[in-house]
């Protein structure tokens, strides 16, 4: 989305993250690679025809994707004359000789000398965009990005919150951070003074009524708000969909898989109007009854995604730069 070589070049819309994962994954999954492409072509250009291609691909595929590429603690590739990286900070969760605990007093060690080897070959300049997913603290590595010149090319965020580091603005530390993912605890702090170059923001098990502080003035450049696994009522759902900051959206996802069956429809029906603007709805599909999708057929923006996301790999790229599959 953000390049630090041409301001502008990658943002939401171009699927670059996408189209770039697609190419890392094509030797070892090639089916995965097609589907990525396919919905990533629908989020550049959501036309009917960009549509229709995506439903035809998602009835003719089968299965889960999961991208075991990412075990490794840093992935990088160019693409389009540049360089995309994926760093997986995994040491809060390996096991064996290491504890849960030693893992956020080591700092990330493993996942830090990777990137700094991958720093040693090729230069900072080059960089198009770092996804970074995190369960320990961040300030490692930023204190490496501020040695080789390169926090302002860290494009997405994952926060797991493994730890007990103070949590910092984000503006100040990733300004040109486009992409990110929380838990709704965190949010008020991580959003302090807004954030100009948010476009996404994806909220773990958060409830809608939580986000009455969003406002198009916090994140003028929000274009896609994700809240994951909330347990909704019609009346929350109905006032969350009034408020200011989905008004500015492109793209909403309110999906569960654990609540999918008893997501409040008629409410979400009931608005199809107000969000004519939105050019993607996602809502959980994992056991909903035929007559709710057979209902929503009708509304080409809607789509039902199941408990591997499949249906939505493209966006989890852009929006947060990481598939559900390789978490």
């Amino acid at each position: 989305m953000i390049s630090v070589i041409a301001q502008g070049r990658g943002r939401w819309g171009d699927c670059e993250t996408a189209f770039a994962f697609a190419s890392l994954v094509r030797a070892r999954d090639a089916t995965a690679a097609a589907l990525i492409e396919i919905e990533a072509r629908r989020l550049v250009a959501p036309t009917e025809e960009s549509t229709a291609d995506e439903r035809d691909a998602l009835r003719s595929l089968g299965g889960g994707f999961w991208f075991h590429e990412m075990d490794a603690n840093v992935l990088a590739i160019d693409h389009t004359e540049g360089l995309h990286v994926w760093c997986y900070d995994d040491d809060l969760v390996t096991l064996g000789d290491r504890s849960l605990r030693l893992g956020a007093r080591r700092h990330a060690v493993d996942a830090i000398s990777d990137l700094k080897a991958l720093f040693t070959r090729r230069s900072a300049k080059e960089l198009r965009s770092l996804q970074l997913l995190l369960f320990g603290p961040v300030a490692p590595f930023r204190e490496l990005l501020d040695e080789v010149d390169a926090r302002e090319g860290v494009t997405r965020l994952v926060l797991r919150r493994e730890h007990d580091e103070p949590l910092t603005p984000l503006a100040d530390v990733f300004p040109l951070l486009v992409g990110l993912e929380g838990a709704a605890d965190d949010l008020p702090r991580l959003l302090e003074g807004g954030h100009e170059a948010l476009e996404a923001l994806v909220v773990r098990a958060g409830a809608l009524s939580r986000f009455a502080f969003l406002s198009p003035k916090l994140l003028p450049g929000l274009r896609h708000l994700g809240v994951r696994e909330p347990n909704v009522s019609a009346g929350a759902l109905r006032a969350f969909l009034q408020t200011p900051i989905v008004g500015q959206l492109r793209s909403l996802d309110v999906s569960s898989t654990n609540h999918a069956e008893t997501f409040p429809f008629d409410a979400l029906w009931d608005a199809r109007t107000h969000l004519s603007h939105l050019e993607r709805i996602i809502v959980g599909g994992h056991l909903v009854p035929e007559r709710v999708l057979r209902r929503f057929a009708v509304w080409s923006e809607v789509t039902f995604v199941g408990h591997d996301r499949r249906e939505a790999l493209a966006i989890d790229l852009e929006t947060t730069g990481w598939p559900f599959g390789s978490r």
